[in-house]
């Protein structure tokens, strides 16, 4: 019996993929590249560089992000940049508690 057995980069790479479910369309996001896609994500939505620049972000202790707007915001727009943000960062996204109103429990003085 064999112990080691001999993968092409291909195979491993495959492996890899199922191995952490991604599909086609997405990769594998790291701790670095999270708050950059985090950017991306909003402005996507339609969140403009103003505003980002006025709201704030949170990094909780495992690394997930959320975005806190510093103005009001509709449910529609909190719902779609949700959707953008869980679709760019994965595992680094806060659910839906991707985007933070400042009115919302625990953000407000």
């Amino acid at each position: 019996m064999k112990r080691w057995q001999r993968v092409s980069k291909a195979t491993l790479t495959m492996r890899l993929d199922s191995c952490f479910e991604m599909s086609a369309m997405s990769k594998f996001v790291t701790f670095d590249e999270s708050l950059p896609l985090l950017v991306e994500a909003l402005l996507d939505s339609g969140r403009a560089a103003k505003e980002i620049e006025a709201g704030w972000v949170i990094r909780d202790g495992a690394g997930r992000l959320a975005f806190v707007s510093g103005r009001p915001l509709t449910d529609a727009e909190v719902a779609s940049a949700t959707g953008r943000i869980e679709e760019r960062l994965g595992a680094y996204a806060r659910g839906q508690y991707s985007v933070l109103r400042e009115d919302s429990p625990g953000v407000g003085p």
